[in-house]
């Protein structure tokens, strides 16, 4: 598995299977993660509110406490003094019983959004409706198996390879199993999957909005931001200021990462302002040749499209897997 990024026009291959690199810069990617595979448990917070008027269709919310995904978003009244203020009408998706929701809420409020992670694990048995998974580190945890066509196609794909890799996904202290290598339902729920994707990846181009606005104060560390018009993975962030008259009105100090040259941005904002943030989205493709530093992918309708390979340690660790396996499974992440 190797990854590649792109945001704001710009794409690149940042990772493979095993790099440590997956784990520290990739979509709700945590470094807890493992320690909550093995522990079952997370100290960190669940959700962090977010207003309104900057949530979107395929990104996140809380509804009657419940971690859901928008499938729908549309702005209701707000013109004239007599209709009062705009509201936010949403449709969205439990991701774990994909029960729907409904909910209205003002512009300018602001909504809980939920922490969403997810892991990459090996399926190794199946037992009495319960699927034990392994880390990486060698680490076990028990899962109920999926119900539905799911777990029936993991079922028969278990029985057929003896060995799967699934992906877990953890929200509100809940974690279920949600896909499998290959599966349909890793398109559809997974952190900013996007039916455009497969066009983008075609054209190489994108008729949506790169980014969208967000108040300063609703960023948090392991999130992303435009810095100097560049898509960052905030590293810091403190407030400071804001007691007392004299001091003026608080802001939010920012270090962040540049996604794609690495290269680290400070930023001091108005704590009550808003900023833009890339658009993060993902799709799985076949690395099926490597020439001249170029690399050759294939989405599943059978498009290709050339990126160019990583410099340095990555680049040499894919050309030597790709030299011993022949083919490789990438996840690209638009931002």
């Amino acid at each position: 598995l190797v990854t590649v990024v792109s945001a704001v026009g710009e794409e690149a291959i940042v990772a493979m299977e095993s790099s440590s690199l997956l784990q520290q810069h990739l979509v709700e990617e945590d470094p807890e993660l493992e320690a909550d595979f093995e522990s079952g448990t997370s100290a960190r917070s669940q959700t962090y509110p977010q207003q309104a008027s900057a949530l979107r269709k395929g990104g996140y919310m809380m509804i009657r406490d419940r971690p859901c995904l928008i499938v729908q978003k549309s702005i209701m009244g707000g013109r004239g003094r007599k209709r009062g203020p705009a509201k936010i009408y949403f449709k969205a998706v439990d991701i774990f019983t994909q029960q729907t929701y409904q909910d209205l809420v003002p512009t300018l409020s602001n909504v809980d959004v939920p922490h969403i992670r997810r892991g990459d694990y090996t399926l190794i048995s199946i037992e009495g409706g319960d699927a034990m998974l392994k880390s990486q580190n060698g680490n076990t945890k028990e899962y109920k198996m999926p119900d539905g066509d799911l777990g029936k196609e993991i079922q028969a794909k278990f029985d057929k390879d003896g060995e799967l890799l699934v992906t877990v996904v953890s929200a509100v202290g809940e974690e279920a199993i949600v896909a499998m290598e290959s599966s349909s339902l890793l398109q559809q729920h997974l952190v900013e999957e996007d039916p455009e994707l497969e066009a983008d990846f075609e054209s190489g181009t994108s008729a949506r909005s790169q980014t969208y606005p967000q108040q300063a104060s609703a960023l948090r560390k392991g999130g992303y931001m435009m810095i100097r018009d560049r898509p960052c993975l905030i590293v810091q962030k403190s407030i400071m200021g804001g007691r007392g008259r004299k001091r003026g009105p608080a802001k939010i100090y920012f270090k962040a990462v540049d996604i794609f040259t690495q290269q680290t941005y400070q930023d001091l904002v108005p704590t009550l302002s808003n900023v833009d943030v890339p658009h993060i989205r993902r799709g799985d493709y076949t690395l099926i040749s490597i020439e001249g530093g170029d690399a050759m992918l294939k989405s599943q309708n059978g498009n290709t499209k050339e990126y160019k390979m990583p410099d340095g340690d990555l680049g040499k660790e894919i050309q030597a897997k790709f030299d011993k396996d022949g083919e490789l499974l990438v996840t690209v992440v638009s931002a």
